[in-house]
């Protein structure tokens, strides 16, 4: 062939090539300002859908499902199965239930991907779901228009989604939209893919890069979530947004993630785990009333310059903060900071009841850190450095229901430190280096708390020992029961084995002191018998004696006076027997039987009765 044919055979075949080009070019731009068409006559543009790279599918399979309110599209492209001999048809498995009167699922151009119309799905019951499940047909693209009784729709592909401007239409009130895509949307932009009405939008786990809404996109939106959707950059303008999820990402920097002024100005509820932020502050959140912040790279929280006055949760565990926000929120009520390099505790609120400082660095635990903390009832400060509790470090803590101060170093804690805490139930004192507790706060204690004590060098002292043993004991505690141990001369000795040598040695202790007491009580018996003896012998000699005392001056008085008592009482003579007459003295008849008496004895007789009777 001649060179000149050639090289006319080339222009020839470039001008044909670039002849569609040149038509769309030439073509006159389109008016968007024209109503869109009808429903039924729209449909996705199949051109670059997939790709020429993407590889040829079967023929969809559509299956429908109602269950409850939910109608359910499941769209399934089998894969083209590779024989050894190509000649033998293949055949598609039969769906249980398809559609007989509209095709919802047809294949692109090269049996590339679907297109879906959803106009045509049949309301069942009170249907206000549309549930579309696609997997196996790579890309999907949807045509324009959506049931009328639709509110919400969840998409749920395991390939990519093309949606086309205003692809909602036809649906009175569409409100919530959820969006699992695991190749992402094949658009850019999303606020000309957004329903006007739209209330909840969830994109989770689908690959965006970017999340950025107008205030012209979706006006009454109050919740968004986008979990796990590698976002990198945030905007957002949305004065009714509430809830926003941006959990699991790769966002770094501050939370400056407002599109215009007061365009977060309604968030209550903000969740931003699981990303790389570095600092956080609370100015352009003024209604925050939960802030999640758990596992970041935070350095720096700052609540003070634009205070949140309606805060009452705040999470900002396993972070690098090394200073405790202060003052805390006057409403908080849980405060979560666990597992950061926090040095000292701040001073807590009013309202406060749970409160986890877990897994930082603090040394002691500070005197009036708790004063007005009236209402705390859980206290977590395990996995710390703290070496001693002073007597007023719990001062306040009136309702405190559970205390964790396990995995410290406690070597002692004052005597009384733990009398406030009238509530307390529940504490954990395991794994550090207490020998000791006081024996008022163990006789507190153990009228209502359980304790775990084990990991410690207790002193083996037995009365000590038998208490812990009891404070520790819980029979409707599901935890593992850990012996405990007593250290003494460098040794460490089980409890339960000292305690029972103990009880062995009481035992011994009380025979003999049992023997010692009977003997003990012979002796007393013996002298209680001689003293009792001694006092009843002295009275009774003193009752002789002065029986005898007055028997012998009766005796003498009697000598004495004889005569004249006999006289005076006997009217009768002495001598002769014979009696007076009444009134008439006897001493002269008498006194005549005596002289003649006296006249008849001998001469000294006489005298000796003489002196007698003168004596």
């Amino acid at each position: 062939m001649p060179p000149t044919i050639q090289t006319r055979g080339w222009v020839v075949l470039t001008v044909l090539t670039m002849l569609p080009m040149l038509t769309t070019t030439l073509a006159p731009p389109a008016d968007t300002t024209t109503p869109p068409p009808p429903l039924d006559e729209v449909v996705v543009e199949d051109s670059g859908l997939c790709g020429r790279k993407a590889p040829p599918v079967n023929s969809p399979i559509v299956e429908l499902a109602w269950e409850r309110n939910t109608s359910q599209v499941n769209v399934n492209c089998p894969p083209k199965l590779r024989t050894l001999f190509p000649s033998l048809p293949t055949s598609p498995p039969k769906s249980r239930k398809t559609s007989p009167t509209h095709s919802i699922a047809t294949s692109g151009v090269g049996m590339r991907g679907v297109i879906l119309n959803l106009t045509g799905i049949a309301q069942e019951g009170s249907g206000g779901q549309v549930l579309v499940d696609v997997e196996g047909c790579g890309c999907v693209g949807m045509a324009v228009g959506v049931p009328v009784w639709a509110e919400g729709v969840t998409f749920a592909i395991h390939g990519s989604l093309r949606l086309p401007n205003t692809w909602w239409l036809g649906s009175e009130g569409l409100r919530e939209m959820w969006v699992r895509v695991s190749n992402g949307l094949g658009m850019e932009g999303l606020c000309e893919y957004l329903p006007p009405t739209l209330q909840t939008l969830d994109l989770s786990y689908t690959p965006l890069g970017e999340l950025i809404l107008e205030k012209r996109c979706s006006p009454a939106l109050q919740r968004l979530e986008a979990i796990g959707s590698t976002l990198t950059q945030v905007s957002l303008c949305s004065p009714a947004l509430t809830t926003l999820y941006v959990n699991g990402n790769e966002m770094s920097g501050d939370m400056d993630w407002a599109g215009c002024v007061g365009g977060l100005s309604s968030v209550m509820y903000l969740h931003a785990s699981n990303n790389y932020l570095t600092s956080a502050s609370t100015c352009n959140w003024p209604a925050l009333e939960t802030l999640e912040l758990r596992d970041n790279w935070l350095t720096s929280l700052d609540l003070t310059t634009c205070p949140p006055r309606n805060l009452t949760s705040l999470t900002a565990s396993k972070n690098y903060l090394t200073v405790a926000p202060s003052p805390l929120p006057p409403a908080l009520v849980l405060l979560y900071l666990s597992h950061n390099n926090i040095t000292e505790l701040p001073v807590f609120s009013r309202v406060i009841q749970d409160a986890d400082f877990s897994h930082n660095s603090l040394s002691r635990v500070g005197d009036a850190r708790f004063r007005r903390a009236r209402k705390l009832h859980h206290l977590n400060l395990a996995h710390n450095h703290i070496k001693e509790i002073a007597e007023k470090d719990f001062y306040g803590l009136k309702k405190l229901h559970r205390l964790d101060l396990s995995h410290n170093k406690l070597a002692s804690i004052a005597p009384s430190s733990l009398l406030p805490l009238h509530h307390l139930r529940h504490i954990h004192l395991h794994h550090n280096h207490l020998t000791h507790l006081d024996h008022r706060d163990i006789h507190a204690l153990s009228t209502h708390a359980h304790a775990l004590l084990h990991n410690n060098p207790w002193a083996c002292r037995c009365q000590m020992l038998a208490a812990l043993v009891q404070l520790q004991s819980c029979a409707d505690c599901k935890h593992k029961r850990v012996a405990l141990q007593c250290k003494e001369r460098d040794h460490l000795q089980e409890v339960t084995a000292l305690l029972h040598t103990c009880l062995q040695a009481i035992k011994s202790t009380q025979g003999l002191q049992d023997e010692s007491d009977e003997d003990y009580s012979e002796e007393q018996r013996d002298k209680v018998d001689d003293s009792t003896g001694a006092v009843l012998i002295v009275p009774s000699l003193v009752v002789l004696i002065a029986i005898a005392v007055s028997l012998a001056i009766g005796y003498k008085m009697y000598r004495k006076h004889r005569r004249a008592l006999f006289n005076t009482f006997s009217p009768c003579c002495g001598w002769c027997g014979r009696c007076a007459p009444q009134g008439i003295n006897n001493n002269n008849h008498n006194h005549h039987h005596h002289h003649q008496e006296a006249s008849q004895l001998p001469t000294g007789e006489l005298q000796d009765s003489d002196t007698e009777t003168e004596m």
